[in-house]
């Protein structure tokens, strides 16, 4: 091979590295791309939620509400928990001291009475819309037919279910979690075993 053509190779192979490095270093180290881009302008472009075309305003302006109605929330229960505080601390220094009992007794009576308090305000900002009607999810699931009972047109079989389409993709997917976790992680032995049911439960 020639002098000409190794300097050519040579020269071409370190072109490639410089731009490999420099990808790398990109890769490795995004600040540096991210600063530069938001110091060429004044005012950051807004960025957009994946899998949608909207701004991230309104996700910013629900977090902020959030925040103030927090703030708004802890204002009102500061005051209810540093007379708890105050009674707490009152109690524990009538023990140390060795107080009669009956003051002592009163003092906690006062003490739990704070508590009870502070506990109903708290409920009263506790958002309502977190309840779970347990029935209407278990009547929406058999009406898609995720599982229903067993024989059901027969008067159904206690502890028995079939499980529809939707139901044994689902099946499926916890068992494959649950056999990649406990059994190929954890480097389990896997049998089978067939299931008996007793006669009281048919």
């Amino acid at each position: 091979m020639s002098l000409r053509k190794l300097t050519l190779i040579c020269s071409r192979f370190h072109h490639i590295s410089c731009g490999f490095r420099a990808n790398l270093i990109q890769f490795v180290n995004p600040t540096s791309t991210f600063i530069s881009r938001f110091a060429s302008s004044s005012a950051p472009e807004p960025v957009t939620l994946w899998g949608t075309k909207k701004k991230n305003r309104k996700v910013r302006l629900h977090s902020l509400v959030g925040t103030r109605m927090s703030a708004e929330v802890e204002a009102v229960l500061a005051p209810l928990r540093e007379k708890v505080q105050e009674q707490g601390n009152l109690v524990r220094s009538l023990k140390a001291s060795g107080a009669p009992e009956l003051d002592v007794k009163k003092a906690v009576a006062e003490l739990k009475a704070r508590k009870k308090a502070l506990e109903d305000k708290e409920l009263e900002f506790t958002s309502q819309s977190s309840t779970f009607d347990r029935a209407k999810m278990e009547d929406l699931l058999k009406r898609r037919f995720f599982y229903d009972q067993s024989f059901a047109i027969y008067g159904g079989i206690t502890g028995q279910y079939d499980f529809g389409p939707m139901g044994c993709a689902l099946k499926s997917n916890i068992l494959n979690l649950w056999r990649q976790f406990f059994v190929l992680e954890e480097q389990m032995l896997e049998v089978d075993c067939s299931i008996l049911t007793p006669e009281q439960v048919l």
